[in-house]
């Protein structure tokens, strides 16, 4: 249940934020802040919903969006309070004591929206007056703190000025202030000053009224209500007022003297902090259009504007080129401007402000009656006497919400939003010719890679030249190609720029399957990280970073790449990209350097018994008699003929035949020395050259004899005993070429099987 209280008390400080963002007319924060909190997962229990319905309706009652979506928003929230669970507000003691029936607070706002409905309908006013009465005495049975209770009589005294009855408003606002002489409130305190100005205005006392309106704009001065300020600016004819300052007993001049008269000596302050919160959205900005949304969002927030403008010059014309709303939101139309107002901008280059359709058409704009623009500014874009275009600001809001001021202010803000697109478009040129150059750089290495996989090379060559031209690409230290074997990953090449470390796993090592590597593996997608938090197999040691590329072969075999950089080493996003290419373009060329190996076997080795083929053992065999003759080292050449073997096709068929041969061929390997040359001569007989052997002996030969004579072959068919006859000789002083050899040894073959076959004949040449 705690656990639970935590997330809802989390909402409910959100939507306290809420809250703040709208009673300090920042619209758009206030929106954001709302959606992201309503799709949250601890919003959908009651207590979140209630917090959330809360601060819409205070959100919807500041801007004066009192429609219906208002009415909208009222119903879910009674739909919320209609469905509490009977124990939703027996909570233990402590949390009790921190929630204080959370229903409560919103019927405040409700009641004073329902207020503002009555106020602005016009007349009659008989059904929103009968709604708003209906609020208000649900806010008068709940309300059981000072702070519930001066609200309460505010609401009756907005009620009775709106009944027409000025003389019991005041009264209701003199107990509405004694219950916050309890509990000093803020909002409260500019509404009870606020309600009076109105109520002493109905009855005549304009001086009054212009008291009580002034100490209503030193708290929304004091607390920074910007919104509030140019209602009640606006409202009174305040904007030529003294600034006043708001102590923590009440309203008071400026530095507390209670002046009066002159200029607003807080617009140098609010124009620094105008300019420090753009210059602070706009810091790490670098796109044009980015920097332009920041700056429009934040002039809106700063203005309390509906909508903003950016309008670029070309070639002497005007035209819209991003638009925003107080949402956040791209406007998708950019209509409804007057295009009027932004050419008298342009041609006078000083900063326009109208605050009333009257006044609009009397300047030639008929958009502002059109689209019931009640106010709107336009300040001029230029930097260095160059004139690059206007922003424009307006509202439906309220009449003359925008102030000489304001002008001032937005003036300010334009011209730092002029230097920042300049700085941004500089920077942007800057890295857009680095960007070029690195390119051009990535480009000539991806090249001069690509060509070094592209020469002839064996399969593991390839692979072993992919590693180092990545290392050289994303600059590392070791790299590690694995192939998936099973529930482990195999090691099939390595390379390392550096000393290889005592602890690096050998090629043919296996590591285990770990997370990193199958999620490469099966995502196919790139992953990097630092060994300081994992690696791939566990390959990088210390906090070294690493980065992953998946690979696949043509044969359909997967793997990994693995590479380990030096410690605090980045790898950039394009450098990436082309490793990506790089490594594809690697297995490509390993496919092909596979395919080049199966064709050089098929011209070079026997088909059915992996011996050399006639053709390659004459040339190797070639080589071997060149280097015996000139050396003048030993050679003996043996020619072996199976005994009867025409009865095994005969008898078994071919199939077994082509078993018996198989394994005549491994029985001949295993029988002599890996540098030796083994071939099938023809059918059933096999030549081998055996360099540095003398046949004097007779040892390699018999034993050849033996392997044959003393195990049958096991075939499909069982069984099958076959012997073999065996012409051996040696390289002669006077033979000229392998031929000669060759022929001298075949003769020793037919005088074997002369002899009765299964036995050895030896002709030896001095």
């Amino acid at each position: 249940g705690l656990a639970r209280f935590g997330q809802e008390g989390t909402t409910g400080l959100e939507s306290a934020a809420i809250a703040i963002d709208a009673v300090a007319g920042q619209a758009a924060d206030a929106d954001r802040r709302l959606a992201d909190a309503s799709a949250s997962p601890a919003s959908q229990h009651w207590l979140p919903r209630l917090h959330l319905a809360t601060a819409r309706i205070l959100a919807m009652t500041e801007r004066g969006e009192i429609g219906e979506p208002f009415d909208q928003a009222v119903a879910d929230l009674d739909s919320i309070v209609d469905a509490l669970p009977a124990d939703g507000i027996r909570w233990r003691r402590p949390i009790r004591q921190l929630l204080c029936r959370p229903d409560q607070p919103v019927l405040v706002f409700v009641a004073f929206g329902r207020l503002a409905q009555a106020a602005g309908c016009g007349l009659p006013r008989t059904r929103q007056l009968a709604t708003a009465k209906q609020a208000i005495r649900r806010l008068g049975r709940y309300a059981n703190t000072p702070l519930l209770r001066a609200n309460h009589q505010l609401a009756l005294a907005w009620l009775a000025q709106l009944e027409g009855n000025q003389r019991r408003a005041l009264r209701h606002c003199s107990r509405a202030e004694s219950w916050l002489r309890a509990e000093y409130a803020p909002l409260a305190a500019f509404e009870v000053a606020r309600l009076r100005a109105r109520v002493l205005t109905d009855l005549g006392q304009l001086a009054a009224a212009t008291d009580q309106a002034r100490s209503a704009l030193a708290l929304a001065d004091a607390y920074r209500w910007g919104a509030r300020r140019r209602r009640i600016s606006v409202s009174f004819d305040l904007s030529g007022l003294t600034s006043y300052h708001h102590g923590p007993y009440g309203p008071s001049g400026p530095s507390g003297t209670g002046g009066d008269g002159g200029s607003d000596p807080s617009l140098a302050g609010r124009r620094l902090a105008a300019l420090q919160q753009v210059s602070l959205a706009t810091c790490r900005v670098l796109d044009p259009d980015d920097l332009v949304r920041v700056t429009l969002d934040e002039t809106i927030r700063i203005m309390s504007a509906e909508r903003a403008l950016l309008f670029l010059s070309d070639h002497h014309h005007l035209r819209p080129h991003l638009g925003r709303d107080a949402a956040g939101h791209d406007l998708q139309d950019v209509t409804g401007f007057s295009a009027t107002l932004v050419d008298h901008v342009r041609d006078s280059g000083e900063v326009l402000v109208v605050t009333g359709s009257e006044e609009g058409l009397a300047l030639g704009s008929a958009s502002m009656a059109a689209y019931g623009l009640r106010s709107i500014m336009i300040a001029p874009l230029s930097l260095e006497g160059r004139f690059l275009g206007a922003v424009y600001l307006d509202s439906r809001v309220a009449k003359g919400i925008f102030t000489t001021d304001d002008a001032a202010l937005l003036a300010a803000i334009v011209g730092h939003i002029a230097l920042a697109l300049e700085t941004t478009r500089t920077i942007q040129l800057e890295q857009a010719i680095h960007s070029e150059r690195e390119r051009r750089d990535i480009a000539e290495r991806l090249h001069h890679a690509m060509t070094a996989l592209a020469e002839p090379s064996s399969p593991t060559t390839v692979l072993h030249r992919l590693l180092e031209q990545l290392l050289r690409l994303l600059p590392g230290e070791q790299g590690w190609l694995l192939c998936q074997e099973g529930d482990h990953f195999q090691i099939v090449a390595h390379r390392s720029t550096q000393l290889p470390s005592p602890e690096a796993p050998d090629p043919g090592s296996l590591v285990p399957a770990d997370e990193l590597l199958t999620t490469v593996l099966n995502a196919d997608q790139v992953a990097q990280g630092t060994a300081a938090q994992a690696s791939p197999g566990g390959l990088v040691g210390d906090d070294r970073p690493w980065i992953a590329l998946p690979v696949t072969a043509g044969t359909g075999q997967r793997g990994v790449v693995v590479l380990a950089g030096a410690e605090r080493q980045t790898y950039h996003r394009p450098q990436i990209a082309v490793a990506v290419v790089l490594a594809r373009h690697g297995m490509t060329a390993y496919d092909n350097a596979c395919l080049i190996n199966q064709l050089r076997q098929l011209a070079t080795v026997d088909e059915l018994t992996g011996a050399a083929n006639r053709h390659d053992f004459f040339t190797r065999a070639t080589v071997l008699f060149d280097h015996a003759h000139q050396q003048q080292r030993p050679l003996t050449v043996m020619m072996i003929d199976l005994d009867h073997f025409k009865q095994v096709n005969d008898t078994y068929g071919h199939q077994t035949g082509d078993q018996v041969l198989l394994v005549t061929a491994q029985r001949l390997r295993s029988a002599v020395r890996t540098t030796d040359l083994l071939c099938r001569y023809g059918g059933e007989e096999f030549a081998l050259v055996l360099p540095n052997a003398d046949p004097a002996d007779g040892v390699v030969a018999e034993r050849i004899r033996h392997s044959f004579s003393a195990a049958p072959i096991d075939t499909d068919a069982g069984p099958v005993l076959i012997t073999v006859s065996i012409g051996v000789t040696n390289l002669a002083a006077s033979d000229h070429d392998l031929r000669t050899v060759l022929a001298r040894a075949d003769t020793a073959l037919y005088q074997a099987k002369a002899s009765g076959r299964n036995c050895i004949v030896t002709i030896r040449e001095e």
